[in-house]
């Protein structure tokens, strides 16, 4: 029992130091005989994050430096932003070093590689318009490429950010993220397989199944007991991707039309930056589907509103 304790102990000691920009000294000591395999393979994944907040703590101290030499407000910013990352890197992974949690898939993981030649495709994974053409070229919804599922999620809960908050730094907060997350992935650090089971129930096929989670509590505010069902319900409904030929689906895109051209007139008028970002997001998403499969997903809100104006089959 005290050898399990010291064990423990002794891990959590050394990944809590490998994280606070220790590694390059922890990374030594795991070569030591009295340093089993076990907690080889738990350090790694915690080595490799202290070289990854190494790089952070390296980029405020920059940002901060041309701060104060130059005045500009631009690098306060990111060095603001870049902080609150290295904050939030080192409360996430310390509290999982604690816990005894490893941070890294096994290399035989299903669907994620780590070899050299994957190494430019895992990247492209996070970059907008690649990321579509790849999920649906793909095809693969049972057994999804997690990359692009989590990418196609983060890219949607961006765009939803940006229409809502008209904060200036808010474009540098995401570009930011996309690129540590890029850098991440480069290095092998990926997520363990709870939070990969979490992304794949909140969708299936595509990203505007989320709209489910939403619409399914509107509809049981009185009747908590069917919560689950019409959340399913409302899920498989934008789980499917019709043709765009077909009527409902039609008119709710040249709805979007509309909606985008507008919005775009509005942000000329406006000079509004985080707008335009979100528009051209939202127009490659559905362009790409458009141009390229000639099928789409079914959009939420508008979807709601086309069915007004088609009787329902009896």
């Amino acid at each position: 029992m005290n050898q399990k304790q010291n064990t423990y102990s002794n891990k959590t000691e050394l990944a809590l130091s490998a994280l606070m920009f220790f590694s390059p000294l922890i990374q030594n000591l795991t070569k030591k005989n009295d340093i089993n395999k076990s907690e080889q393979n738990f350090l790694k994944g915690y080595i490799k994050l202290g070289y990854f907040n190494i790089i952070l703590l390296g980029m405020t101290i920059f940002f901060q430096i041309i701060y104060y030499t130059s005045n500009n407000s631009l690098f306060q910013n990111l060095w603001f932003v870049i902080s609150i990352v290295l904050w939030i890197s080192l409360t996430v992974w310390s509290i999982c070093a604690i816990l005894n949690k490893e941070i890294f898939w096994n290399n035989n993981k299903t669907n994620l590689t780590h070899s050299k030649d994957a190494l430019l495709d895992n990247i492209l994974c996070y970059i907008p318009i690649y990321n579509i053409y790849k999920r649906y070229d793909e095809h693969k919804f049972e057994n999804p490429n997690i990359l692009l599922k989590e990418s196609l999620l983060l890219w949607t809960i961006f765009s939803i950010l940006l229409l809502i908050f008209p904060w200036e730094s808010l474009i540098i907060m995401i570009i930011l993220i996309v690129v540590l997350r890029i850098i991440s992935v480069s290095n092998g650090v990926y997520w363990w397989e709870k939070f990969e089971n979490t992304i794949n129930k909140i969708f299936k096929k595509n990203p505007e199944e989320i709209w489910g989670y939403f619409l399914g509590i509107i509809k049981t505010l009185f009747n908590w007991k069917k919560i689950k069902e019409n959340i399913s319900n409302i899920k498989q409904t934008f789980e499917l991707i019709p043709k765009i030929d077909y009527k409902q689906i039609l008119w709710q895109y040249l709805i979007l039309l509309i909606i985008l051209l507008f919005s775009f007139y509005l942000w000329i008028k406006n000079d509004n930056i985080n707008v335009v970002v979100a528009l051209l997001l939202i127009t490659w998403r559905y362009g790409v589907m458009i141009i390229k499969r000639k099928h789409v997903p079914n959009i939420p809100i508008l979807k709601e509103f086309v069915n007004l104006f088609f009787k329902k089959k009896s």
